[in-house]
């Protein structure tokens, strides 16, 4: 009994529950049937304020309908009237009201003709002309003001920006977006000129007939082409799509599911994500990765416009960054290793030789600015150091800029930092590779490089500073020479290129520096060990025996006989020559007919080859054409005499010759010879290969 008084009560409790609900429901219903009928007097209130804006805006135009019609009848009334006797000249009037233009601007249009209007309103017609003109200009220049004070000035300017990068980038699209197409589609052809003229031709064409501007978006043309159209046909029929469709206009776009065009554009999205974030990581360095990063986080998460700023920002600072972390010092190198291509006597080479070190040569590349320029000035602060200075006090520095593009202001006031720390060290500035016309020259100058008291040398070429410093060098040999009381045995004049002449000097400091007494002692040993005091009897022989025996000095071998005796019988194949300045002794491709001694002056050989030019000078005491003499070819170089030079020929008759009277003279002089152009070829081959490393 009580279970079934439990259970109907159960179910009493729901009937009352079922009962709550269905009323919450009813209620529910009312609330919306009452928000819908709110909804829908709100609607009819503002159909009907719509209604009421339409119908005062109708009768608005009515009555401007109506005042215009009124304006144009008394204009018509007073057309129709009679035109009163023109009066005379001195009777016509000089001024019109405003109003009066008004009317003579409306009978001209009603097609009263000058003098028609000139006669009614009694004035001249030249009068009827420029009250039409003055009240079409008052009336444009009314409409421009009133058009220009309708425009939003603010939302100009900050429209500024946007324009400028939308130019930038309408430029920097092609050679960006077409070398990337060209990859993705693996097209190895493209021509990019080509695109740039055509895109100009496009844009050119589209600003004429008012467009927009032919843009190449990298993202559409790449979904176009893997969908099938890679071919002109597609891109006609393209064309010819686009413009059916701008003439239904955009109720076609109604027809296109919406789905479908999400589908692709998100699909398209995912694939360039993948091919600008995914695929480069292992591509690219990892500076250009973050920038690639960045630029697409900003552009999706900010802006486009400040997207392409903030690339270009970071482009800018990651190519200052890889450019100075490559240091502009080409190479390094000093004087005993690399000398000039002057072939000078034994004792000028030996000398050269043992103070070659204090000539230091630094070879630059690429475009200098303060980024770079730092190692240069890192690299030679570290020279001039006390601790190195004193392991390596050197006296000429040379800047090769063979290979140096150009430099900015910054790099140009690094230079006279540099001139200042050379100075001094008393260390000769000696600039290579760059000529005082140039326009790196001129960039030099243009800072005031070698204005403030500071002598810096320019030169051509590193050859030229080379023998420069050379022939500076050497002047503490001649010295020491005439201070030993020496006496020039073999060659009474020892000249040196005129070219190679320079206002300093290396010989004019005191004997109490470290490079200077090297300088002394190392002449000592070269004027010793090289046998220039030679024996008493020496004096008395003859040209070209003097000549021979110094050349040949150190190169034959006198234990085994190779003495004044054993040259001798040389002496009489060999021919005195005398020959001016400016004199050709041979030209390139001419057959080898001479082996020349040169006695006193200069011979300058020209290389001239396809590799590049190339200049040589041969001083008193230096042989001339051993090789292609004895080699029997053809001369490589052209010679000529640059100051009036004695030289002791050997021809080709005489050599025969001496190889039949004399032949072990023979095979010595070959043996010599083939010494001598090894030294040559040696120097020339450390000169080049310095040139061009």
């Amino acid at each position: 009994m009580d279970t079934t008084q439990q259970q109907l009560q159960q179910q009493i409790e729901q009937i009352q529950l079922l009962l709550q609900v269905q009323q919450r429901q009813q209620e529910l219903q009312s609330q919306q049937q009452q928000q819908q009928q709110q909804q829908s007097q709100q609607q009819q209130q503002q159909l009907e304020l719509t209604r009421q804006l339409l119908e005062q805006q109708r009768v608005f135009q009515q009555s401007l309908t109506q005042q215009h019609e009124q304006l144009l009848q008394q204009i018509q009334q007073q057309v129709r009237t009679p035109s009163p006797q023109p009066q005379s000249a001195h009777t016509r009037r000089s001024d019109l009201s405003r109003d009066e233009r008004v009317e003579i601007r409306a009978l001209y249009r009603a097609g009263w003709t000058y003098a028609r209007i000139a006669s009614f309103y009694h004035i001249s017609q030249w009068q009827v002309q420029h009250a039409i003109e003055e009240l079409i200009e008052f009336v444009t220049a009314s409409k421009i003001g009133r058009q220009f004070k309708l425009v939003r000035w603010d939302a100009v300017v900050e429209c500024i920006p946007a324009m400028f990068a939308l130019t930038f980038f309408g430029i920097l699209h092609v050679p960006i977006n077409v070398p990337a197409l060209a990859l993705n589609c693996g097209e190895d052809h493209a021509d990019l000129d080509k695109e740039l003229r055509l895109h100009g031709y496009s844009n050119f064409l589209s600003g004429c007939f008012g467009s927009i501007q032919n843009y190449l978006v990298y993202a559409n043309t790449v979904f176009f082409m893997r969908s099938g159209g890679n071919t002109r046909l597609a891109g006609y029929m393209l064309a010819a799509a686009t413009f059916g469709a701008m003439l239904v206009g955009p109720s076609l776009i109604g027809f296109i599911p919406v789905m479908m065009v999400g589908t692709l554009i998100f699909d398209l999205g995912f694939e360039l994500m993948l091919e600008a974030l995914w695929l480069p990581r292992k591509k690219l360095k990892l500076a250009e990765y973050i920038t690639v990063v960045v630029i697409v986080l900003v552009m999706g998460i900010h802006d486009f416009v400040v997207g392409i700023g903030v690339g270009i920002l970071l482009a800018f600072a990651s190519l200052i960054l890889q450019t100075s972390l490559v240091s502009a010092i080409r190479g390094n190198y000093s004087g005993d290793i690399v000398t000039s291509t002057v072939r000078r006597n034994p004792w000028q080479h030996h000398y050269l030789h043992r103070v070659g070190w204090q000539i230091y040569i630094v070879k630059l590349t690429g475009y200098l600015f303060f980024g770079t320029v730092v190692s240069v000035e890192k690299k030679i602060r570290g020279l001039l150091e006390d601790s190195a200075f004193a392991k390596q006090p050197i006296k000429f520095l040379i800047l090769d800029l063979w290979h140096v593009s150009g430099l900015d202001y910054s790099a140009g006031e690094a230079f006279n930092t540099i001139s200042r720390l050379l100075n001094n060290k008393d260390v000769v500035f000696v600039l290579s590779g760059v000529d005082c016309d140039s326009e790196l020259g001129r960039n030099l100058r243009a800072v005031g490089l070698g204005s403030d008291g500071i002598d810096v040398m320019m030169v051509p070429d590193l050859n030229s500073a080379l023998e420069s410093c050379e022939n500076e060098l050497l002047k503490t040999l001649y010295a020491r020479q005439e201070e030993l009381a020496l006496k020039r045995v073999s060659v009474q004049n020892l000249d040196v290129p005129a070219r190679s002449s320079t206002a300093f000097s290396s010989f004019d400091q005191p004997f109490n520096s470290p490079r200077q007494n090297h300088l002394v002692e190392a002449a000592q040993d070269a004027l010793s060990s090289v046998d220039v005091q030679r024996p008493s009897r020496w004096m008395s022989f003859k040209e070209p025996l003097r000549l021979m025996l110094q050349i040949f000095q150190g190169l034959s071998e006198r234990n085994e006989g190779r003495n004044e005796d054993f040259w001798f019988p040389a002496a009489s194949y060999f021919t005195r020559r005398e020959y001016p300045a400016g004199t050709i002794l041979f030209r390139r491709g001419e057959s080898a007919n001479g082996f020349y001694m040169l006695e006193r002056g200069i011979i300058r050989a020209e290389y001239d080859l396809p590799q590049g030019w190339l200049c040589e000078s041969m001083v008193a005491g230096t042989t001339c054409g051993e090789l292609h003499f004895f080699s029997e070819t053809d001369w490589t170089a052209t010679a000529v005499v640059e100051r009036d030079c004695v030289v002791w020929l050997m021809d080709r008759e005489q050599w025969a010759k001496i190889q039949i009277e004399q032949p072990e003279v023979g095979r010595e002089l070959l043996r010599v010879s083939l010494k001598l152009t090894s030294e040559r070829i040696s120097a020339i081959t450390s000169y080049i290969l310095t040139t061009a490393g």
